[in-house]
């Protein structure tokens, strides 16, 4: 065959696969897509993909009109969403990004940044690299409590030394290796509440692998802004929970004798609510216990019915 018949060479790949999953956010996959294509990395050195999880508007018709590669997950689990981007992906390293995220320019520059500074010997035993999801300027309260709790602060749930809960980091910005995640069976699709990514992590450390924190790596995310929404967030935030103690019941032992004195600990904040108020300076301060019960309460119910789910008790 002459060099003029031979067929061309496949193109090489990238070094980073950015997955986002989505389900009916034509606004935020749209905006979330322009943002990647304008980081500050080379084009070729990534690469996009979109997992439309059953979205029923025009979210796959927005991701393919900003650019991106888009491919479908008929049943609704964002476990088995951003599992089928894994499967698809071509990269080494997977870059987990959540729909409703905007990266900034230097994002994926960060990550690469990270991986380049560590040893060779470091480099093989690191699996996992969150990066960080900062908040949006509040623009209302419920954004402000949300931002003040630290509900996607990174950093907070990596610091977690084995005390009741191990350290985990979020799936909203979170770079993993492939082959070990597809070793490991990818996000457990049986976990579909939050929850998924502490299991997938814990499952890492158990394999033997370092699951590290790059603050550079920053993205920013767009909360829900309604007391509807704060509910939902915290019922379903419950449930995960109740789901993550039955599957890891032998690890959660100490949870087990201290959640009566959480029951306790959640009592008195209530009674306190009232003087909380009277008492506060700021609008804020004034709504504040108001949103600890609400959210409080969401969370106590999701994991009573999460557990009720699974044949058991949990609070």
């Amino acid at each position: 065959m002459s060099q003029e018949d031979s067929p061309p060479a496949a193109p090489a790949a990238p070094r980073f696969s950015v997955i986002v999953p989505v389900r009916n956010r034509p606004a935020d996959i749209r905006r979330c897509v322009e943002a990647v294509h304008a980081l500050d990395f080379p084009r070729k050195a990534y690469e996009l993909i979109v997992v439309d999880n059953g979205s029923t508007d025009a979210t796959a018709r927005e991701a393919r009109a900003a650019g991106a590669r888009v491919i479908h997950e008929p049943i609704v689990n964002r476990c088995r969403a951003r599992n089928l981007g894994a499967l698809a992906a071509r990269a080494p390293w997977l870059v987990f990004l959540d729909s409703d995220c905007v990266p900034d320019p230097d994002w994926l520059a960060a990550f690469d940044a990270f991986l380049e500074n560590l040893s060779p010997a470091d480099r093989e035993r690191t699996a996992i690299v969150a990066g960080a999801v900062l908040d949006v300027p509040p623009a209302n309260v419920v954004e402000e409590y949300i931002a003040r709790r630290g509900w996607f602060d990174q950093e907070k749930y990596l610091r977690q030394q084995e005390r009741f809960v191990r350290p985990f980091a979020l799936t909203a910005n979170l770079m993993v290796r492939r082959r070990v995640y597809l070793a490991l069976g990818g996000l457990d699709p049986g976990l579909p509440y939050p929850g998924e990514d502490a299991d997938f992590c814990w499952r890492v450390a158990d394999a033997g692998y370092r699951l590290s924190y790059a603050p550079e790596a920053r993205v920013t995310h767009h909360h829900r802004a309604t007391l509807r929404a704060l509910w939902i967030q915290s019922c379903h935030w419950g449930i995960g929970q109740a789901d993550l103690f039955v599957k890891w019941r032998s690890r959660w032992r100490a949870w087990c004798w201290f959640k009566p004195v959480l029951l306790v600990w959640a009592a008195k904040g209530l009674l306190k609510s009232p003087w909380r108020w009277l008492r506060g300076r700021t609008p804020f301060e004034r709504r504040e216990p108001w949103l600890d019960f609400l959210a409080n309460s969401a969370m106590l119910w999701g994991r009573f019915w999460g557990g009720l789910r699974r044949g058991t008790l949990v609070f």
